[in-house]
Formats: structure tokens, sequence, C-alpha cells
């Protein structure tokens, strides 16, 4: 049995119909395959500025602790310096205190020596 003439007319539509089809699926395919490869792209130049980031603030990190270092450094050299003139200001003065102290002692004496002798409640003894 031959088709009847409805069916033959229904071929060309549905070979247009699956041509179209398969324009449209493979054109999608490429857009997909194009978006990928651009998406891989970008993620490898997002990796690249990564990298490119990291090292950069790793030779920051380095330039700022070799400062802070030497910075430390001047600040400890620095207070040393002044502990050191304190303490011998601290002996100085030390010296000079004891003579002070000998020199009112020997006053103090000298000055009880001339004054007269009082008793507890005053009078001269």
């Amino acid at each position: 049995m031959i088709p009847a003439a409805d069916t033959w007319e229904l071929y060309p539509a549905l070979g247009v119909i699956v041509l179209v089809m398969a324009s449209v699926s493979l054109a999608i395919l490429r857009i997909w395959n194009e978006f990928t490869a651009w998406m891989d792209k970008q993620n490898a130049e997002r990796s690249a500025d990564r990298d490119k980031q990291r090292a950069w603030e790793a030779e920051q990190n380095a330039i700022r602790d070799a400062s802070w270092q030497a910075f430390i450094r001047e600040q400890s050299a620095a207070t040393n310096a002044t502990l050191i003139e304190l303490s011998s200001v601290v002996k100085e003065m030390g010296g000079r205190i004891s003579s002070v102290e000998i020199a009112i002692n020997r006053h103090d004496a000298q000055v009880e020596s001339r004054l007269p002798r009082t008793g507890p409640l005053g009078g001269v003894q």
C-alpha cells in the first residue's frame, strides 16, 4: 500500500522541522562551546592575576617586615643608649647624694656642737 497524498505532503514539512532543530541544536552547541572556552580563559586570567597579587603581597610583606625589623633595631639601640646614659647619671647622682649627705651631717654636727643642750622640757641642761 502506498501512503495517502496527505502523508507525502508532511515529509517536506517534517524535513524542514528536523533541519531547523538540528541547526538550532548545532548553534546552541557552538554557543555553549564558545561560552565554556571564554569561561576557561577568564578563569585562567583570574588565576594568573591572583598569582601575581599573591607574589606582590608576599613582596610587600617582606619589605614591611624588613622595615619594621630595622625600626625595632633602631629603637632598641636608642633605648639601650638611653638606659646606659641613665644608669651613669644614677651612679653620679648617688655619689653626689652621698657627698651632700656627708656635708649635711657635718653641718648638723657643727650646729649641734655650738647650740646649748636643752632638756625634754626645753630648759638648758
